[in-house]
Order: C-alpha cells, then structure tokens, then sequence
C-alpha cells in the first residue's frame, strides 16, 4: 500500500510539474489529483472485496420426515455449498467453490450438521466459522446448499442465496429455506 501511495504521489507530482510548465491553474491541478485518488482508491477497494457470511438454519427441519419427524443429530448428515455460477438456480452444472487459501478459494464448503452444539435443536446448522472466499466475491455472488446423508444421496437443496460483500448474517429458513 505504501508502494501504491508513493507512486501516486510521484505521479501527482509529474503532472503538477507538467501542468505548471503548461500554465495550467492550480484548481485544475487539484481536480486532477482528487480526480486520480478517486480512481486509486476505488479501484483498490473493488480488487479487495470479500464476504464473511454466516450461514445458519433456525427452523430445525432437517429430519426423518418430510414434515415433523425427528430432526437429525449433530454430526450425521453433511451440508454442502455450491456456487451458482450460472445464475440459474440449483442446477446439475454448479460446483462447490474451491477450498484453500489462493485468490478467490473458500475457507470450506461443506460441513457436518452442528444445530444441536450452536441453535440447540436437531435437523440445523450454523457455519463457524463464517464462510469466506479469499480476496474477492465472485460474480454471480449466488450460492445454494445441499444436505446429504453420505456422498451420493441428496436430502435437501436450498433456495439461492445472494452473499453480499462485507460480514453479514444469512438464515435460510427465513429466505425461503428448503
């Protein structure tokens, strides 16, 4: 950031100097300047924009029933994020994004069903920590869930959620769940 700052600063001074040599006045100079910080500083925000969300389902309805039943215990069923890439909803075609620590992978994206340890109720899950992708949001910023009893057999699939930049709060059952 230093580095960025000094070249501005060099370069906000080049062009004083050219500005001077070409009798410019000094409010045009001060408009290029603002002009050229603007530029630097939103430029250096959008190229660093994450999100941190935490992910959670209140109504406890992942059970052994479609309605009512017995919510399922702590540990026994996997939850699994995907990316809506294509903006279309939960389809065969969307991945889960990419764990590990590089430009735009994900801190996890699946976990055990935790609802009784964190919400205290069977059948629900909460992300701690909260979900992340290193150093930017993809586009779309669409994701959905997926809640499985092992590799291959799907239970429940989530509604699309959009993830906003910034730490926000995110409950399914309350946008539209399951």
């Amino acid at each position: 950031m230093k580095r960025a700052l000094f070249w501005l600063i060099l370069l906000a001074t080049s062009v004083r100097e050219r500005l001077a040599i070409s009798s410019v006045r000094g409010r045009e100079m001060k408009r290029l300047v603002a002009i050229l910080l603007i530029a630097f500083i939103g430029s250096a925000q959008s190229s660093f924009a994450q999100f941190n969300a935490i992910i959670y389902n209140t109504g406890c309805e992942l059970a052994d029933a479609c309605v009512g039943g017995t919510g399922y215990p702590d540990g026994t069923r996997t939850v699994q994020i995907f990316w809506d890439a294509d903006n279309n909803g939960p389809t065969p075609n969307d991945v889960q994004p990419v764990v590990g620590e590089g430009f735009g992978e994900c801190n996890f994206n699946s976990l055990l069903l935790n609802g009784e340890g964190y919400l205290g109720c069977a059948g629900a899950f909460f992300t701690d920590p909260a979900f992340t992708i290193v150093t930017t949001t993809p586009q779309p910023s669409k994701y959905w869930f997926r809640v499985c009893d092992d590799a291959n057999s799907i239970m429940w699939i989530s509604d699309t959620l959009t993830i906003a930049n910034g730490l926000n709060e995110y409950d399914l059952t309350a946008s539209g769940g399951w």
